[in-house]
């Protein structure tokens, strides 16, 4: 992706300097100490790197995850789950099955095509009417809502192709905890997914990463309301928090810019809890966790400020650190980890 444009963008809204800005915001972020949190984030990612595997004409077979060509990790390894499903169509994942901890993961995969990059820049915002309320009769009742064109379609077209799934493996494990989850696109799709999930009653954890804005205010609102975003942020202050059902976290990292697009200019913000990544590169610490809380704009134009400006105020262009960091969540998070994957390079 050329990132050219996106840093014109930055240097026409904010005329800035080096030097670092401290702001008044009400809220006051706070460092994680959850380890047990920390490792059911780091699982998920290990697991979502299954879902690369369908890029170009990619296939995944079902079958047990420690024995699967799909996963060399050790989290992979050690794992009870089983490969349930898979799905592609406009979009791509699949369905994780794990009987001794009584969870279903739907997991969607991050953008690797060409033609996802239409999705993602479909970015026109339109009236927001989900699939289970247009087509399965659940009740939405968000006066004002409007979602990304793009990831709109992406989803309604899921829930048309493979909802079925889904609710096939709900009828036979109707007790299991359902986790909703995705990279970059595939985060943006599991946000939409989650709110499907919620209006049909099935309590789902939505967790993402490194996710771009799916939709305005009002829905960001609604979706804080109904995944009781407020509740999580003062949970995650316990050293013994872990995920909870009707919950949404989303996971960022300082220096990723995905997150903070489409531009909030466009009337685009964001839903769910922020735990963000602090320092540069992969890391395994609880410690290097911050917990942003809700969306703030003004946290959004600080980080923009306090990374770019300097790269803008001296019109240093080729080295503007864009998205340096949208792979870097507790692994690098792009990658297919098969037998013949080559890290070496």
């Amino acid at each position: 992706m050329k990132f050219g444009s996106i840093a014109v963008i930055f240097a026409l809204i904010f005329q800035v300097t080096a030097s670092p800005i401290t702001w008044p915001w009400s809220f006051k972020p706070y460092t994680l100490t959850s380890t047990p949190l920390f490792d059911e984030l780091s699982l998920l990612a290990n697991y979502q790197t299954v879902a690369n595997c369908l890029s170009g004409n990619g296939t995944i077979e079902d079958g047990p995850l420690d024995t699967s060509e799909y996963c060399t990790l050790s989290d992979c390894k050690s794992s009870t789950a089983t490969i349930y499903a898979s799905f592609k169509s406009m979009i791509g994942g699949y369905i994780l099955l794990d009987e001794q901890n009584k969870k279903i993961m739907v997991i969607f995969k991050a953008t690797t095509e060409d033609y996802e990059w239409l999705i993602d820049f479909t970015f026109l915002l339109v009236d927001y009417k989900p699939y289970a309320q247009k087509k399965l009769g659940a009740s939405f009742n968000c006066f004002g809502c409007f979602a990304h064109l793009g990831f709109y379609k992406s989803v309604y077209d899921y829930m048309e192709k493979f909802y079925y799934q889904v609710e096939e493996v709900h009828q036979k494990y109707p007790d299991f905890q359902i986790y909703v989850s995705g990279h970059s696109l595939g985060g943006a799709i599991a946000a939409l997914v989650g709110i499907e999930f919620k209006i049909l009653g099935l309590d789902p954890i939505v967790v993402t990463y490194g996710q771009p804005k799916v939709g305005n205010a009002l829905l960001s609102n609604w979706m804080d309301s109904k995944f009781n975003s407020d509740t999580t942020i003062s949970n995650y202050k316990s050293s013994s928090a872990v995920l909870t059902k009707n919950t949404f976290t989303r996971v960022t990292h300082l220096g990723d810019t995905v997150p903070h697009l489409p531009p909030t200019l466009l009337g685009y913000t964001h839903a769910g809890c922020e735990v963000q990544f602090q320092s540069p590169g992969i890391n395994d610490t609880v410690s290097d966790i911050e917990v942003l809380g809700k969306f703030d704009y003004g946290t959004e134009i600080k980080e923009d400020i306090e990374i770019y400006g300097p790269y803008i105020a001296s019109e240093d262009w080729d080295n503007i650190p864009i998205a340096v960091e949208h792979g870097n969540y507790f692994l690098n998070i792009g990658y297919c980890y098969t037998p013949s994957l080559d890290l070496s390079t």
